[in-house]
């Protein structure tokens, strides 16, 4: 909960290491705080942080959403659904939250159901230098396992993207 607390309103990134991998990391400084694991075929993404592992597992071929488990589990813990804005909503064991997008503004919130944002994406740079920037607010450090919310928000900005260039 500390290291939470710490980060409080700084601006971190999400890298992506490998060049050829569909795998991003959450950095401060030259720690990774949360990877995701994005599939280049199949359904299931992954979610991994000090706090424990989770899989996102697509519900449909037809429309975005998906289910949390813990890794290794069959129990569902959590779930996305999308609406017409291309927003939704995150449940998640940390309570449901809201992700809302703003395409022209290359931004991304999730926040509560009264509409406090938790936390922000925001997309910086041109399409082949593009950079998501990643902020947790108040209320996402006071979420259970905020790592589980940001890495989720994460994998929603990038459908987002990837449902933009279709």
């Amino acid at each position: 909960m500390a290291m939470q607390h710490e980060l409080m309103g700084e601006t971190l990134e999400w890298v992506q290491p490998e060049a050829f991998k569909s795998q991003y990391a959450l950095q401060h400084r030259d720690r990774s705080l949360c990877t995701v694991k994005i599939p280049t075929f199949g359904k299931c993404a992954r979610i991994e942080a000090a706090s424990g592992g989770w899989e996102l597992h697509s519900t449909s071929v037809w429309e975005f959403g998906f289910v949390i488990r813990a890794c290794g589990s069959t129990q569902d813990i959590g779930r996305f659904e999308q609406d017409r804005t291309r927003g939704g909503q995150l449940t998640t064991p940390g309570g449901p939250l809201k992700f809302n997008v703003d395409l022209d503004g290359g931004r991304f919130e999730l926040t509560t159901l009264s509409g406090v944002t938790a936390m922000s994406y925001r997309l910086d740079g041109k399409l082949f230098k593009r950079r998501v920037l990643f902020e947790l607010l108040p209320q996402g450090a006071e979420l259970a396992d905020p790592w589980l919310q940001a890495g989720a928000g994460f994998y929603l900005v990038m459908g987002v993207l990837s449902q933009q260039q279709l």
